[in-house]
């Protein structure tokens, strides 16, 4: 399996080594951060069901499209797409565990969500193991 191009990440993106820290940050950051803001507005307008399902899997094509095609300038706007797609996902959980959830719950389960979004960027970021 090592030997297979396709599961050679430095092999597909040859200047991914040098542009990690551009890829995993900037490129994916700050998309999230612009876009995030009027994500909270549109799942006060919107059915947040169906606008997380939407965003979840449009996040999911684009990981896909990522993963599928070797080209430097394609991961970097697939990246800030799924930036941009994933913002909404933060206003649309925590609104829907308040929609769902009692109010003596609702700490308890913000708080995994919290979690669960930090220990993911963390996991992600051993990402860079796999590349070296």
């Amino acid at each position: 399996m090592a030997n297979n191009p396709v599961f050679d990440i430095k092999a597909a993106y040859p200047s991914l080594v040098t542009n990690y820290g551009l890829i995993a940050g900037l490129v994916y950051t700050l998309p999230y951060s612009v876009v995030g803001l009027f994500m909270g507005s549109l799942a006060d307008r919107y059915n947040r069901k169906y606008m997380l399902a939407a965003t979840l899997a449009l996040g999911g094509i684009s990981s896909i499209i990522t993963g599928y095609y070797e080209s430097f300038p394609l991961l970097v706007a697939m990246r800030i797409t799924h930036g941009s797609l994933n913002s909404a996902t933060n206003p649309l959980s925590y609104s829907l565990v308040s929609d769902i959830l009692p109010p003596e719950r609702r700490a308890t389960a913000n708080s995994i969500i919290s979690s669960g979004i930090y220990i993911g960027f963390a996991v992600s970021s051993l990402s860079i193991i796999a590349i070296k």
